[in-house]
């Protein structure tokens, strides 16, 4: 047999470096939690979280896989084409509005569109009674929002350069749909000191958190796969954590503010959501395929 004719093997998934990656993600959130849990803000755990996971990204790159070129081995590299970067800032939100607007349509999201008296208790209680459109509390919530996504953006880098950067590229000889569910899985999984360490968020919304974690995963996955780039979904990520509880808070009434574990009722957490997300990425794979060599 001529060296021709020789049969190509499939690539072999890297456990060595993934489990190297994950320990240490983990580990260190870990650790992070059981040190300073309870003692310092949740925001500041939460970005030291994901500041871990580009240490750890860091680490295993530099001392385990080694590569040529870090950027080139982590898709640190312009997408394919800059709409890609449009299309990641506006991907969730989109997806969240239909959410909201599956959940108006079966009665579990009850809006207010002539006085916003969700948005009024929940930003400025003391215009609480007020009618008509608040248009300054409006643009002053989404000024606010616009800013803490552009403060954000290096946290938001900090996690998907290693769950999307590094991990998924690296499950990919699995086959395409069970690289995007794994790491989906892992992802997911990272998060549980915010919920169950020291000063961690309510247990209750755990459950819901993780199924939408998973679905995020495959569509961002999907954005990194078809852009060639991680950026886009740094911004998708962004847009998520900075816009998605905004526009639910902007149109519900105030009465359904104080239903106990909201979050799981109405966005991107809840049953509403989960169709929006999972209809976002079949559009999205069926508009745009990939492949796992890609």
């Amino acid at each position: 047999m001529t060296v021709l004719d020789a049969p190509t093997r499939a690539p072999a998934v890297p456990w060595r470096h993934i489990g190297v990656f994950v320990l240490l993600a983990f580990g260190s959130t870990w650790l992070w939690w059981a040190l300073l849990g309870g003692r310092l803000p949740s925001a500041v755990l939460e970005g030291g979280s994901m500041v871990c996971v580009a240490l750890a990204t860091f680490a295993t790159l530099r001392w385990s896989v080694r590569p040529a070129s870090i950027p080139a081995a982590t898709a640190l590299v312009r997408p394919h084409r800059p709409r890609w970067l449009l299309l990641g800032f506006l991907l969730i939100p989109v997806v969240n509005l239909a959410g909201l607007g599956l959940g108006w349509l079966t009665g579990d999201y009850r809006v207010d569109l002539a006085d916003f008296s969700g948005l009024r208790a929940a930003v400025a209680p003391d215009t609480v009674g007020g009618t008509g459109v608040p248009w300054a509390l409006i643009g002053s919530m989404l000024g606010t929002s616009a800013l803490l996504f552009t403060l954000t953006l290096p946290l938001m880098w900090c996690e998907e350069w290693g769950w999307r950067g590094f991990l998924l590229p690296r499950l990919l000889p699995l086959g395409l749909w069970p690289a995007l569910l794994f790491s989906g899985v892992i992802w997911a999984l990272w998060h549980l000191p915010i919920y169950l360490g020291a000063g961690g968020r309510d247990l209750a919304g755990l459950p819901p958190f993780l199924v939408t974690a998973v679905l995020l995963g495959v569509l961002f996955g999907w954005l990194r796969l078809a852009s060639g780039s991680v950026w886009p979904c740094v911004l998708a990520h962004g847009a998520n954590n900075a816009v998605a509880t905004v526009l639910t808070a902007l149109f519900i009434d105030a009465d359904q503010l104080r239903t106990p574990n909201l979050a799981a009722q109405v966005g991107v957490s809840s049953w509403t959501g989960w169709v929006a997300l999972a209809v976002a990425s079949a559009l999205a794979f069926a508009l745009r395929p990939v492949r796992a060599r890609s």
